[in-house]
């Protein structure tokens, strides 16, 4: 057997890396909170704030806050390092 095929049935990629676990692997609880995660994201790209997303999932608040946080933030720099890529002049 390969060691390709060998690492597919361990669920390490031949670089020892893990694979992406699959969904039955999940519980529903999990499952739910990243459905909310990518509602509540989704949102946000829309120009809505954390606190009226937060608001409609108040039990899940606590869970969803540091991790709207972040997307924020890296969206944000993300968005910063395109305005001053456009700024910066083309290589020669």
């Amino acid at each position: 057997m390969s060691a390709v095929r060998t690492a597919e049935k361990r669920g390490t990629s031949t670089l020892g890396k893990r694979s992406r676990p699959k969904a039955e692997h999940y519980d529903a609880g999990e499952v739910r909170l990243a459905k909310i995660l990518a509602r509540c994201m989704d949102a946000q790209r829309k120009g809505k704030s954390i606190e009226p997303v937060l608001a409609r999932y108040p039990q899940e608040a606590i869970e969803l806050r540091p991790l709207l946080e972040i997307a924020e933030m890296l969206r944000a720099q993300h968005e910063a390092a395109n305005r001053s890529d456009k700024n910066q002049p083309a290589p020669p």
